[in-house]
């Protein structure tokens, strides 16, 4: 039943051991998981979108969507990767969470062999292992070229890689800083992340271009992306708090907490806001943040 890189590890290899995350867990535990079949095809695919596993998953029981695989390793925090081993995508790895908290993701590597070989290289090479199976394979000039070519439908996964390299060269920087046009809005928001981490302050006059994107995602990675220590950052905080989208505010807040730089001024407009969730998020911050000599007009609800 089993794939046959999977069975040639196993036979030539060991029964699980080293691997990604906690580890690769041994034959006995990988279909040891309470509802799931065996025999039924996977109901996963590629690029399956939440509603569509939400759907798999209420029809067929609480183990559904793991039916036809088994898991390879468990991740934290709910996320596992399976291994497929019935029905048409049979040999893939798929990334999931059952609380469907984002949709299936296959790994881009080419069956569990390669997926498990990527994982030795990247050692040596000392890439963060957080989030590792997700993003396009390959090593940073292969990923910068992915991101510069025409038509190339998977820059944002090229971006999720990128973001696991400790440091970046310039041409790779450069290459990124071309996708803070693209038409994705979460290509755009990852390389304004991705920029941000790599360039600090001067990259700043690119990152406040993306405060005025038309995607509230893109608007957050920017005020997430702004160097702390940069002199507009603490203003461009304040100026989000006045955002339309709730997401938005929230990112505001936490970039002035986090700085140090929150006080009850900010949070007044925010107890009368119309949203439910700023409001909410207002009266928690209020509730952690010291009072402000310099505004007592500002009453506590």
């Amino acid at each position: 039943m089993l794939p046959e890189g999977c069975r040639a590890f196993l036979t030539r290899l060991g029964n699980g051991g080293a691997g990604p995350y906690y580890g690769l867990l041994p034959l006995e535990r990988c279909a040891a998981s309470g509802g799931r079949t065996l025999s039924r095809p996977s109901p996963l695919w590629p690029r399956m979108p939440c509603d569509a596993a939400a759907d798999a998953l209420a029809g067929y029981g609480p183990g559904s969507l793991a039916d036809g695989a088994i898991t390879l390793i468990e991740q934290g925090c709910a996320y596992s990767s399976l291994l497929i081993v019935t029905g048409p995508h049979r040999g893939a790895v798929v990334n999931i969470d059952p609380g469907l908290s984002a949709p299936p993701y296959f790994a881009r590597d080419g069956g569990f062999l390669a997926w498990y070989e990527r994982w030795l290289d990247e050692l040596p090479w000392g890439w963060d292992g957080t989030w590792f199976g997700f993003g396009l394979p390959g090593r940073e000039p292969e990923l910068a070229e992915a991101l510069l070519a025409p038509l190339y439908a998977d820059r944002g996964d090229a971006l999720r890689t990128l973001a696991r390299i400790p440091a970046l060269s310039d041409a790779t920087l450069a290459a990124a800083g071309v996708c803070l046009g693209d038409e994705d809005a979460s290509v755009r928001a990852a390389a304004t992340s991705l920029l941000g981490r790599h360039r600090g302050a001067a990259a700043a006059q690119l990152i406040t271009r993306r405060l005025m994107d038309p995607d509230p995602a893109v608007r957050s990675a920017a005020l997430q992306a702004l160097a702390p220590d940069h002199a507009e950052s603490t203003g461009c905080y304040r100026a989000a708090l006045a955002d339309p989208s709730p997401d938005v505010v929230h990112a505001a807040l936490r970039m002035l907490a986090d700085n140090g730089h929150l006080d009850e001024g900010d949070l007044a407009p925010l107890l009368s806001a119309g949203s439910p969730a700023v409001h909410r998020t207002a009266i928690w911050y209020l509730g952690k943040t010291p009072a402000s000599p310099c505004r007592p007009d500002v009453q506590r609800p």
